[in-house]
């Protein structure tokens, strides 16, 4: 099976909301650098660290994003796992529609994931966005020593923007769901997911995510993030700051919590992970 260690690629969609323009077709190019240690609350599990890249670079109604990461063993430093992404987006006044492909490589496993999605706004009377809509559709191909499942989920969600009235700033409101379906053992896995940010104007933006219910194998933050081991993910919770130190550079700091578990481990386990992320807006 693909290795326990390699969970995830990176923590980037407050780059995607910081940077990507919804109805503004301007050019835009952004990158930015992260690392990512991993811990564990049990033995059984190796803690690693994830170290990449990501870029975003827009022209017109067209984007493209892109990502490569490496996850090493944080005990001896060796590399264990090199994760791909790339991600068009084709963006109307309204709408914006995306396509996408993960691949992840380890010495003796990989697996190919396929992406489409979409997302519909609204505005109101003042111009300002009002509400958004979206459906990401993931499919995962395994090749795995002990089979080739093959995933299928969907992810539909709503985002609901207002401003604060007595704050400097405005609010997202963001309800997910997570539909999960491993063929391979015909059985369905649904977890729900409720995040929260504020951005206070011009500098800060702050975020929290809760989850609940179980996810294996799933795919979330629009493709980002993904858990390649047949860990059960119970309930988590994330919590970011982003702050602009000058209109081009950002820096982005973020810890997430999950609980988790396995059929060959007693007991449930934490996994803790902090992101370091330095992002450059050209």
């Amino acid at each position: 099976m693909i290795k326990e260690f390699g969970i995830r690629l990176a923590t980037l969609l407050i780059v995607a909301t910081v940077w990507c323009p919804a109805a503004s077709y301007a050019l835009s190019m952004t990158t930015a650098a992260y690392y990512i240690p991993s811990t564990y609350t049990t033995s059984a599990k190796a803690n690693t660290n994830v170290g990449g890249f990501y870029g975003f670079f827009g022209q017109d109604q067209h984007a493209l994003e892109i990502g490569f990461d490496q996850i090493t063993l944080a005990s001896t430093g060796a590399a264990v796992q090199h994760n791909y992404l790339g991600i068009y987006t084709y963006y109307m006044p309204t709408s914006a529609y995306k396509i996408g492909y993960l691949r992840i490589n380890t010495p003796t496993d990989f697996a190919n994931m396929v992406l489409v999605g979409g997302e519909w706004d609204t505005y109101n009377s003042y111009g300002y966005k009002d509400w958004s809509a979206g459906l990401d559709v993931y499919t995962s191909f395994y090749n795995l020593t002990t089979g080739r499942p093959l995933l299928i989920q969907g992810t539909p969600s709503y985002t609901k923007h207002f401003q604060a009235f007595d704050l400097p700033g405005s609010f997202e409101f963001n309800p997910k769901l997570n539909i999960e379906y491993n063929l391979g053992q015909r059985r369905f896995y649904n977890n729900a997911e409720l995040a929260m940010k504020y951005y206070m104007n011009p500098a800060w933006t702050f975020g929290v995510r809760y989850w609940t219910g179980e996810s294996v194998y799933g795919v979330s933050n629009g493709g980002f993030v993904v858990n390649n081991t047949d860990d059960v993910v119970k309930q988590g919770y994330a919590i970011n700051a982003t702050y602009a130190i000058t209109p081009q550079l950002s820096t982005v700091l973020s810890y997430q919590s999950n609980t988790m578990s396995n059929s060959a481990i007693l007991g449930d386990f934490s996994q803790n992970k902090i992101s370091y992320m330095l992002m450059y807006n050209w």
